[in-house]
């Protein structure tokens, strides 16, 4: 049973949080699909510097054969565990309204396009800022793609 929870997630006040395994596949399921997409994580990291938490571009996975999962980042950082990374999103309610018209916003006909198109410009319609699972993206973050 306990087996269920290894993966872990931080509060806002910074404490340790037992993370769900359907949370872990979530988070999970959201970042392998925006890998080609450029999404910024806040990842905990600590570099010879003694540099904890660091913001970096998501640039692939792997699996492992004892079943775990890397995530990649740029300069060739893995990082081993889902609690670690913080996916930086943009809420849905943030979405401009040149952004509305070029997405056609209807929620009862989400095709492959509309959800290619929600990843590319980084918007959390999976509600991952709500649970805790990412993190609100600085206005400015995507602007320059």
């Amino acid at each position: 049973m306990m087996q269920e929870y290894k993966q872990f997630k931080r509060a806002k006040d910074g404490h340790l949080l037992l993370m769900s395994k359907d949370d872990r596949e979530l988070l999970i399921t959201d970042l392998t699909s925006r890998i080609k997409y450029g999404v910024i994580c806040k990842i905990e990291h600590t570099d010879d510097f003694g540099n904890r938490w660091r913001n970096e571009k998501l640039t692939g996975f792997s699996y492992l054969e004892d079943g775990g999962l890397y995530f990649e980042f740029s300069y060739y950082l893995e990082v081993d565990f889902a609690e670690k990374v913080l996916p930086y999103l943009r809420p849905m309610e943030s979405m401009t309204e040149e952004e509305y018209r070029e997405f056609g916003y209807d929620v009862l006909r989400y095709t492959s396009r509309e959800f290619d198109w929600l990843n590319e410009h980084h918007f959390d319609y999976r509600g991952l800022i709500e649970k805790g699972l990412a993190l609100k993206a600085p206005e400015e973050m995507y602007k320059n793609e």
